[in-house]
């Protein structure tokens, strides 16, 4: 019985593998993307949320609805505010204007992250708060990007306050997430649709990796590749709503991999 059933499990396998290469679109556990065909197009859109199961999967991660904005109870995590009444500013490492930190949002951040900063190194700041005074909550803005992103402690976080971890993590989580057709269809610009259609393809034609390189393939548009070449952290500032401002930039020459 064990015999036949690592056959069976052989062959189930090698009938995925050839289905890879046939480019046949196979898929384990989740619904498979659908492809929108225009002239000259071939665009991936998920028909779920296909969202990665990380420490930042958690409602208030991803959440833009007000009423889900962090409780007020005082057993609550986010109930960290010991100086209410001053302005929240940003670390300056953070502050948008001179870039410090050289990051790709499209990539996962790690405290390797460059920082080019007199006085601080990643290492040291990755478990800091990323503003003064420290802060649980951040709702984000950006002028390329049609969501707001919410930022908040991960779920593992020893911190009742959002670390420099935290914040590049929960960014990245965030941009991750799959577009759906509906919230592409808003994009009426071909020309915007051109720029999503070719940050997607340079996504996953980085990857040398065969299955990588299929994976990301099949997971479709993200938010992300609405940034088009725009993919460079280029700092944080409070603006005038309560929210906060991500700047970005095309990255220099010196910086495209």
């Amino acid at each position: 019985m064990v015999t036949l059933t690592r056959m069976v499990c052989t062959f189930l396998d090698m009938v995925l593998k050839y289905a890879r290469r046939s480019s046949v679109r196979a898929f384990k556990g989740c619904l498979p993307p659908f492809i929108t065909t225009m002239p000259g197009k071939h665009v991936h859109f998920a028909l779920e949320a296909q969202y990665y199961d990380d420490d930042y999967s958690s409602p208030s991660a991803s959440s833009f609805s007000p009423s889900s904005l962090p409780s007020d109870d005082a057993g609550s995590p986010y109930h960290y505010s010991p100086f209410a009444d001053i302005p929240v500013v940003p670390h300056s490492a953070l502050v948008a204007g001179p870039v410090h930190f050289i990051y790709d949002v499209s990539l996962p951040p790690t405290p390797d992250i460059t920082l080019n900063h007199p006085t601080y190194h990643v290492s040291s700041l990755w478990d800091h708060p990323v503003t003064n005074p420290p802060t649980p909550f951040l709702e984000v803005e950006c002028a390329l990007l049609p969501w707001k992103i919410t930022i908040s402690p991960s779920r593992n976080s020893i911190h009742p306050y959002i670390t420099f971890r935290d914040f590049f993590g929960s960014l990245y989580y965030n941009l991750r997430k799959q577009v759906k057709q509906a919230e592409y269809d808003q994009v009426n610009s071909p020309r915007l649709q051109a720029h999503i259609d070719n940050a997607y393809k340079r996504r996953y034609k980085r990857i040398a990796d065969y299955d990588q390189y299929e994976k990301e393939l099949q997971g479709g548009v993200r938010r992300v590749d609405f940034l088009g070449e725009y993919v460079q952290f280029a700092g944080l500032s409070p603006n005038s709503n309560g929210r906060w401002t991500l700047q970005m930039a095309a990255p220099t020459p010196s910086h495209l991999s």
